[in-house]
């Protein structure tokens, strides 16, 4: 599996409705247990992606080299952080926060 399964923008049949059921499924499943329930967003997170630790990523699943160098194109294409308007953006997001989370 390459994202953890609270991963959900732009992956089909996931998103906002699908992670709020895996909330509520794990607060029923243990509702003693469950003290705090937290909701966060990371600020700027796009802004303040390190290039170099995307393509650390890519590199990691993907071995084709063209691949690699379009992807880094698109990573590239500002000068510190990536993309935030880019689709292949959020997919970027979800592998850096998979590896790092």
């Amino acid at each position: 599996k390459r994202y953890i399964r609270t991963t959900g923008a732009s992956i089909k049949r996931r998103g906002t409705h699908d992670l709020m059921n895996c909330i509520r499924t794990d607060l029923q499943k243990n509702p003693e247990g469950t003290l705090y329930a937290y909701k966060f967003d990371i600020r700027r997170f796009y802004d303040n992606a390190r290039q170099d630790f995307v393509m650390w990523c890519f590199r990691r699943v993907f071995k084709d080299k063209r691949l690699l160098v379009l992807l880094e194109r698109f990573v590239k294409l500002l000068p510190e952080g990536i993309s935030f308007g880019l689709r292949s953006s959020q997919g970027a997001g979800n592998l850096l926060l998979s590896v790092f989370l």
